[in-house]
């Protein structure tokens, strides 16, 4: 499920699926820790001056559909607060580092 939620904390949409017919495409692979995705955001200055990290998750994002398949991929979900108080969602592929947009 994905909540959304406005600067008051209210609950403002959210959305439930199911991903079913589970196909492994490759071989295990280790992911990068939520530090270096951090550090990743840092050095290709996704981090907006003067912010704070809320918090970072693993989880799984969708990076492209084939035939109607989507192929997920291990992400690092951060939240960051910029100096205004805007909440930033950022994502970084958790396999290779990359920031996904």
């Amino acid at each position: 499920m994905r909540f959304t939620f406005d600067k008051q904390n209210r609950l403002v949409r959210y959305a439930q699926t199911y991903i079913g017919n589970v196909e492994v495409l490759r071989d295990a692979v280790e992911v990068i820790s939520g530090a270096d995705a951090l550090k990743d955001l840092y050095q290709y200055n996704e981090l907006p001056n003067n912010s704070t990290v809320k918090w970072t998750k693993l989880a799984y994002t969708a990076l492209i559909t084939v035939k109607a398949d989507t192929i997920f991929v291990p992400t690092w979900v951060v939240a960051v607060v910029d100096a205004n108080g805007d909440v930033s969602i950022l994502r970084v592929n958790a396999i290779d580092g990359s920031v996904l947009k």
